[in-house]
């Protein structure tokens, strides 16, 4: 439904509206219960899907209108704006998670009795002091107890949600949850007054479609149909995995079953950070290096930590690979994501619309495929399934590549040759003088 929704609305409009929905999810934290937060995922889940195809259709307007002012070639536009457009998606990130680790971390030192506690036999007791030495706990010793005092081997790839050795982290007081969604709820009402007074309309540079909804519907899965979209459809399926990979699985197995769930947004800060440096340096240097070289780098990356993920036993005394592991995944990260939506923009600039809400339904499709597996595989599984489908959206890019460095050498061939232009002698020295 996003094609119709842009095309009828207008990307600025599109977009305000729809930030709606993530809004409203945010508030139905403040009561979590079946009832109030599936209806609103729901909604936020329609309404991102609009957001990010009104968000590729604008930056691919305005970087064609650029490209016209300034004669560069589009593919470094796009890749340039995008670029600029994920250091600001990542900043949020940022600030997000520094926000969330420093409210969920405060308890640390006086938190509240309710706070307190430690795993005795399977269970969870409440109690503010550990047997044994009547000494009060504070709560990064808490998420850590949660998971087991000295045995870390089931954390990592020795994961597995149904696994009865696995402990979940202690619970944090509602009181700090009703501080966090307050502030991310001000964050985003800041979010929708900006989108709606300060952004530029586009009036002029979009034409309206005449087609019918279920035309446009129809272009929408037609999309997968052209040879460029069934090479691409593996990097738009693993973009949005590898990010669902590591904000879900990462964190759990990793993060919060080693060191505790305080320090989540400290890493995923210095993942955002690697992701937001990366994206715009993408961005930057594309003119120079072309697009497979970046890649390149972005797959051998990511593929370089899920083999460092499968040998590694983490324990607290490893807090400084926590955070390098990120760096490495984030600088992959921040150039996969930004290519992904430029060599679409760039491959189908005569259908956008059509061809950013296939993307988003695509990433929508892996995503939901992951977490709907999530509960039911291991670590190592889920591991071995997203390297997997790196492999295939690897092999995938450089088949793109392959055909249109070919079209490329078959289009030179069919250009007639240039005719040199024979000046006569007098004409020469007249030149010349």
């Amino acid at each position: 439904m996003a094609t119709t929704i842009v095309q009828r609305l207008g990307p600025k409009r599109a977009i305000v509206a729809s930030t709606v929905g993530p809004f409203l999810y945010v508030v139905a934290n403040f009561y979590p219960l079946f009832y109030t937060l599936i209806p609103a995922a729901a909604f936020a889940g329609f309404c991102q899907g609009v957001i990010w195809t009104a968000h590729a259709t604008y930056i691919a307007n305005i970087a064609a209108s650029y490209t016209e002012l300034t004669n560069e070639k589009i593919q470094d536009v796009l890749s340039r704006f995008n670029g600029i457009f994920f250091v600001f998606y990542q900043a949020c990130q940022i600030i997000g998670g520094m926000i969330s680790s420093i409210i969920l971390k405060s308890p640390e030192e006086e938190g509240p009795p309710s706070l307190n506690g430690f795993y005795a036999n399977g269970t969870w007791n409440s109690n503010a002091t550990a047997p044994g030495n009547g000494t009060p706990l504070p709560m990064a010793s808490l998420v850590v107890q949660s998971n087991a005092t000295t045995d870390y081997s089931h954390c990592g790839t020795g994961y597995c949600p149904h696994s009865s050795g696995v402990k979940g982290a202690a619970p944090v007081d509602r009181r700090l949850v009703y501080i966090l969604v307050g502030i991310f709820t001000a964050c985003a009402l800041t979010g929708i007054l900006v989108l709606a007074f300060l952004l530029d309309r586009l009036e002029g540079q979009m034409r309206k479609t005449q087609a019918s909804v279920g035309k446009q519907l129809v272009a929408v899965f037609k999309f997968y149909y052209n040879r460029y979209a069934i090479c691409m459809v593996g990097v738009m399926f693993y973009s949005l995995l590898q990010a669902a990979f590591m904000f879900g699985e990462y964190n759990k197995a990793f993060v919060t079953c080693t060191i505790g769930i305080h320090n989540v947004g400290f890493v995923m800060m210095t993942l955002s950070a690697s992701s937001a440096v990366a994206a715009f340096v993408n961005g930057k240097v594309q003119k120079w290096t072309t697009r497979p070289p970046l890649l390149t780098i972005g797959f051998l990356f990511q593929f370089g930590v899920f083999m460092t993920l499968l040998s590694w036993k983490p324990t607290p005394a490893d807090m400084p690979v926590f955070f390098i592991l990120v760096v490495f995944w984030g600088i992959g990260d921040g150039i996969i994501m930004t290519q992904d939506i430029s060599i679409i923009g760039f491959l189908f600039s005569h259908k956008k619309e059509p061809a950013f809400a296939a993307l988003k339904m695509t990433q929508s499709v892996a995503n939901f495929t992951f977490f709907m597996v999530s509960p039911y595989l291991c670590t190592v599984k889920k591991i071995a399934f997203v390297l997997t489908v790196l492999v295939i959206a690897a092999t995938g890019y450089y088949a793109l590549e392959l055909i249109l460095l070919c079209e490329r050498r078959r289009s030179q061939k069919k250009e007639p040759p240039s005719e040199k232009i024979q000046i006569p002698k007098d004409d020469q020295a007249t030149i010349k003088t």
